[in-house]
């Protein structure tokens, strides 16, 4: 039961940030994931990640901060 509800906040996690309604930090913090794994997800669903350098320092020096 639990596997199955972390799949689907990982599934509507992606589908949210596929559809451009969640950032990447909002998305990865759904999925209940480190942005790393995110990254990863995203590769393994054919998803591009829609960042700028910015935004990427932005959300993993926000993550190294709340230490995830």
């Amino acid at each position: 039961m639990i596997q199955q509800t972390k799949k689907k906040e990982i599934t509507k996690a992606l589908k949210l940030y596929q559809e451009g309604r969640l950032s990447f930090g909002q998305a990865f913090t759904l999925a209940k994931v480190s942005p790393w794994r995110f990254v990863d997800l995203l590769k393994e669903n054919k998803i591009c990640l829609n960042l700028d350098e910015e935004e990427i320092e932005k959300e993993f020096d926000r993550v190294a901060m709340n230490s995830f």
